[in-house]
């Protein structure tokens, strides 16, 4: 499905594969993409994270693009009847595009969450802002982020702050700062963060001159240590003269105490990612992932993670285990998920089929989910087989297009005061004068 969303939306991009640069050591005068240097900037990212994990049906894959669309859910029988008669159909959620395309607002009436999304005048993203009903203290919580950016488009600074009744909370503050050295181009990072406290994390991008990140080194204070320093260096590489642009390998250091982890990647000739292995030195876990094109539409998903030895993970202990998924999946031409089958393990299987019927504009407009479990006998007194049917309904309007409101002037300015006062009182600028 997240075929269909990429078909609607794009990265933020200039002409980037062409822009000079400036042969001076410490002047840059290209461009980085935003989604490079932090992926909420792109909005492939927003749509597959955020709304599709919010809806695991994920109803919002559109074909074409459309300006709004309501999402109703009814849960049903084999006959097509409401199984609950003080649950019928409900509104589920509800989304709202831009006149150039991109992501204006979603709101989730169950979990009574929504988002919206205010670019700059440049279409760039200016403002994330999350709302979130907290039913234990009764009391709705706003988190915005902000984003600011150079004359060339390249993201300057990062805010993200909550507002209360009771005043603002920080986040979290970030500033890059762009360069050349050796003809890569150099991205800082300096960041400021709230746990229990304020924590300092400073990190070094270098790309080459393809825009390729080719190392990530990284000195942080450990939340989970009292502050205990951890540094770390990443490499990636590209070793596949086919498909240039794609890693092959990410090799990862923690500087601290030696250990490491290394991502291998593999493609096809079509450039089709179907190998994927994790590794770790010392050797405590595996994970594997391979993809297997069985036909145009269908793939067949294996997933492994095996646990070697016990070790702790935020002060719980992690005993050796193995755990696989294995599913085959079979989508349409225009990538709506027909079929979905899972093979969990020896004694169960269950599998998803997708019944959609189609507007003019080739958008499903209905879809009936079936979810059929089969636990045979040998594993049981007698053969279990379950259905279960969700029926999904789209109202897709394809004219009324949402901009996004602008936040106030006076909230804006009471946000940047308080950002001043964060930073003096933290020593910001100092500490990461005196950070090596």
């Amino acid at each position: 499905m997240s075929v269909s969303l990429m078909t609607l939306f794009s990265c933020q991009q200039k002409k980037d594969d062409n822009t000079p640069f400036k042969t001076e050591e410490t002047s840059f005068n290209g461009y980085i993409p935003p989604a490079k240097l932090d992926s909420m900037l792109n909005e492939k990212f927003l749509l597959n994270s955020f709304y599709t994990s919010d809806n695991e049906q994920k109803e919002f894959s559109f074909y074409s693009p459309v300006a709004s669309a309501k999402i109703y859910e009814n849960i049903i029988d084999e006959k097509g009847k409401s199984i609950y008669p003080d649950y019928p159909e409900h509104l589920l959620s509800e989304i709202f595009f831009t006149k150039s395309g991109k992501l204006s607002s979603y709101e989730n009436m169950n979990r009574k969450n929504k988002f919206a999304v205010i670019y700059n005048s440049k279409n760039l993203v200016n403002f994330y802002i999350r709302h979130e009903f907290d039913n234990i203290m009764k009391e709705e919580k706003n988190e915005i982020t902000e984003y600011k950016y150079d004359d060339n488009g390249n993201l300057i600074s990062e805010y993200k702050y909550k507002k209360k009744p009771e005043g603002f909370e920080l986040w979290h503050y970030a500033e890059h700062k762009y360069s050349i050295e050796n003809g890569n181009i150099i991205v800082q990072k300096n960041l400021l963060e709230k746990f229990a406290t304020y924590y300092f994390n400073k990190s070094k991008l270098t790309f080459d001159s393809r825009k390729r990140l080719i190392k990530k080194e990284n000195y942080s204070q450990n939340v989970l240590a009292r502050g205990r320093e951890i540094t770390s260096e990443e490499n990636y590489y590209y070793e596949n003269s086919n498909f240039p642009a794609k890693v092959t390998k990410i090799h990862s250091v923690a500087t601290t105490d030696g250990s490491s982890q290394t991502k291998t990647f593999q493609y096809d000739q079509y450039g089709n990612l179907i190998d994927y292995v994790l590794t770790t030195k010392p050797e405590t876990y595996i994970t594997t992932k391979k993809n297997k094109y069985l036909a145009k539409n269908k793939i067949e998903h294996i997933n492994e993670h095996k646990t070697l030895k016990s070790y702790q993970m935020m002060g719980v202990q992690i005993d050796p285990d193995e755990q696989k998924d294995h599913e085959i999946i079979t989508s349409d031409e225009m990538g709506n998920i027909l079929l979905k089958e899972n093979v969990k393990n020896k004694s169960e299987k269950n599998y998803f089929s997708y019944n959609y019927i189609f507007d003019s504009h080739n958008n499903w407009i209905e879809k009936l989910v079936r979810e059929h479990t089969y636990i045979p006998k040998e594993y049981l007194n007698e053969d279990v087989k379950e259905d279960s049917y969700i029926k999904y309904r789209r109202e897709i309007n394809y004219s009324n297009f949402k901009e996004s409101i602008p936040l106030k002037k006076t909230d804006l300015d009471a946000a940047e005061k308080f950002r001043k006062e964060i930073l003096e009182q933290q020593k910001f600028y100092e500490t990461f004068k005196n950070l090596k």
